[in-house]
């Protein structure tokens, strides 16, 4: 599915974004002895490629290229930064981690973690309501993680979360990602991915929406996705019409559904409003328990999951 981004040079924030990077001389490939096996996507930056060590050694990596030379004035440099800055500014179990940066000669590169599990995508058709469940609550958690460090994703989608080896989901692409300090309001960060995208997102005549109420529709979509052990594919309105008829789902289900796909950003839910119901649930309680949470509100989760800063949101 098509990804859309707005302007780099929007006024949404002013960040000067800072990152760990290593500059070398060389391409990364001949440097450290890796060769690209297969592609694993393709995106606006370049491709992401699963590359193995030349040794014959089982070191297998994900490697997102960033193309210098393009014919948007090097925006690609500008979209590595940022996302080199927020992966290497959260530590969350459920948000990808462990990456490394090189400045090329003639690309950028972030070297991550392969994941030969691939996406939830790929393990939609295996989904039981137990698996929903436990994979609705890592999301939540890593949302409301992200939501309270002011970084709105903004490209939730089953392509942009990785199964692990233990059968936990990691989410990870932050290319459309956006720091939003001191309001959730914007007039211009307009991006996303067709399907997943809130309507408030299309509709050219709104001028400010919440970022954070973006994602939370995006993952009410996933959800969606998740019920109907495939894709949705489908335009605008459709998908809060039509999902009730083509799954079976437990009324809780129906409910946080209803909730993420409210049209209206004001009555839609935000992650902290998802997680203190999934905390109120006690089948969904004891799962949180089990995986190292305790049961109070949504910040049941955080001691276990991630390191957190709340703000007034």
């Amino acid at each position: 599915m098509a990804t859309k981004e707005s302007d780099e040079n929007s006024t949404i924030v002013e960040i000067k974004w800072e990152a760990t990077v290593q500059c070398i001389s060389e391409d990364f490939y001949t440097l450290y002895g890796y060769v690209p096996v297969s592609i694993l996507g393709t995106g606006m930056t370049g491709d992401v490629m699963m590359v193995a060590p030349r040794d014959g050694s089982n070191n297998l990596k994900a490697v997102k290229t960033f193309i210098k030379k393009t014919q948007d004035g090097g925006k690609n440099e500008k979209r590595f930064i940022k996302e080199v800055s927020i992966l290497q500014s959260v530590k969350h179990k459920h948000i990808l981690g462990n990456t490394i940066a090189f400045d090329c000669p003639r690309e950028c590169v972030i070297v991550m973690p392969y994941f030969p599990e691939g996406t939830l995508k790929s393990h939609l058709e295996y989904m039981t309501n137990q698996l929903r469940d436990k994979y609705l609550i890592q999301l939540t958690s890593a949302i409301f993680y992200l939501h309270s460090r002011h970084v709105a994703h903004m490209d939730i989608k089953v392509d942009n979360i990785l199964v692990s080896d233990d059968g936990d989901l990691v989410l990870t692409d932050f290319g459309l990602s956006c720091m939003v300090p001191s309001t959730d309001m914007s007039d211009v960060h307009r991006c996303g991915t067709e399907n997943y995208m809130a309507p408030e997102l299309k509709d050219t005549t709104t001028q400010f929406f919440n970022l954070f109420k973006c994602d939370m529709y995006s993952l009410g979509v996933v959800l969606y996705s998740m019920l109907a052990s495939a894709e949705v594919d489908q335009s605008d309105v459709a998908i809060f019409f039509c999902y009730q008829s083509k799954v079976s789902t437990p009324d809780y289900h129906e409910y946080i559904l209803k909730n993420l796909l409210e049209r209206d950003p004001e009555k839609r839910w935000g992650s902290n409003d998802l997680g203190t119901y999934l905390s109120s649930l006690d089948h969904m309680a004891k799962m949180i328990k089990e995986q190292g949470g305790v049961r109070l509100n949504f910040v049941f989760l955080l001691s276990y999951f991630g390191d957190i800063c709340l703000p007034s949101l």
